[in-house]
């Protein structure tokens, strides 16, 4: 699946209300309906939900929200900044819709100090999408505080507020932590990283019909493997072929007290496919890497230590978990990378080894 910017994202609204064609303000329902549907599929269990909606689209998407789980049976309260405010066209269009009927509440922010939420509350973040471009300040800082201080489940529609969708977040930025976070069609590349992957909770990805033509011809650097990208790779084994008809692998690592980090790896190359599999790790792990991959051909490189890098250009090598950086292990692996030209996989400690030298 492809992973589109911020401004990618608007440009694939656009195309998609102007050939479609759709109005902004149905595709709004459209999003909102994925949203309330999935709720309603999910939490079953609460029966409660607070909106908490800003004044953009990302707002609108809230106020719908909250008009659509009435209509399924939930209580629904909405908060916003000000009711008469300024809103943009799609958010006011629900508003007004909300005016409609008496069945949803519309407070301000200010009254969340008076309200109860009782443990059967959900709290949805609709305040801010992708297109907020600072940090959360002052009104909204203070929500968004207030609102991770409570411990009702939270969801945010599309991201959470106060969180880019391409940067990373500074270290004094207010973030609202969610526990689900459901986007819209794709990924975004801040999901992905520790800094900021933290607030975002559970990733629920809905498709909302965004325009296909926009996403197979946008080009982006970023992807994530999804279903589609395995069906393409994926070959299925034949019933009469064997391990010998699917390469050679190599699994070098362990030293004493770090086995374990070679039992996974290896553990890995067999789930994964690897067809003949061996293991070069040092003498102490033979019973241990016997015993938990009897699959695999067992190598010994050492006594407590690997020292002995065997090579056979026929094999494709991953080298380093639980390798150790003992000096003797330093210069054995690079004593083999000097002579191995086909392409292999280094992690762990066989980059920490070659991190010690700029040269290497």
């Amino acid at each position: 699946m492809k992973i589109f910017t911020a401004e990618q994202i608007r440009s694939w609204d656009q195309f998609t209300i102007s050939h479609e064609p759709v109005s902004s303000v149905q595709l709004m329902e459209r999003a909102s309906m994925a949203v309330a549907n999935w709720i309603s599929d999910h939490c079953k269990n609460h029966k409660k939900m607070v909106v908490f909606c800003g004044n953009g689209n990302n707002g609108g998407d809230g106020l719908a929200i909250a008009r659509l789980l009435y209509f399924k049976g939930f209580d629904a309260d909405v908060f916003v900044d000000d009711p008469k405010g300024r809103f943009s066209d799609d958010a006011l269009v629900n508003l007004k819709r909300l005016r409609d009927f008496s069945g949803v509440s519309v407070r301000k922010f200010s009254d969340i100090e008076q309200y109860y939420f009782d443990d059967k509350t959900i709290i949805i973040d609709a305040l801010f999408g992708t297109g907020l471009s600072r940090p959360l300040e002052g009104k909204y800082r203070l929500l968004a505080d207030q609102l991770n201080q409570k411990d009702n489940i939270k969801i945010s529609v599309d991201i959470p507020s106060g969180l880019s969708a391409d940067e990373m977040p500074g270290d004094h930025d207010m973030l609202l932590k969610a526990d689900y976070t459901l986007s819209f069609q794709c990924w975004k590349r801040s999901f992905l990283h520790p800094e900021s992957g933290q607030y975002t909770g559970e990733i629920v990805i809905l498709d909302i019909n965004l325009s296909k033509e926009y996403s197979e011809t946008t080009q982006t650097e970023y992807f994530v493997i999804d279903d589609s990208l395995i069906e393409n790779i994926f070959k299925p084994r034949s019933d009469f072929s064997h391990k010998g008809n699917y390469g050679r692998a190599v699994i070098v690592g362990g030293s004493y007290g770090k086995i374990g980090a070679a039992v996974l790896a290896t553990r890995s190359a067999l789930k994964t496919g690897a067809g003949l599999t061996f293991t070069i790790a040092p003498e102490c792990g033979y019973e241990i890497l016997q015993t938990s991959c009897p699959e695999a051909m067992f190598m010994k490189g050492g006594k407590d230590f690997i020292t002995e890098f065997e090579e056979d250009k026929d094999f494709a090598y991953g080298i380093g978990p639980g390798l150790g950086t003992h000096p003797e292990t330093e210069k054995g692996l690079l004593d083999f990378l000097k002579r191995r030209t086909d392409p292999l996989i280094l992690d762990a400690d066989a980059l920490n080894i070659i991190s010690k030298d700029e040269k290497n």
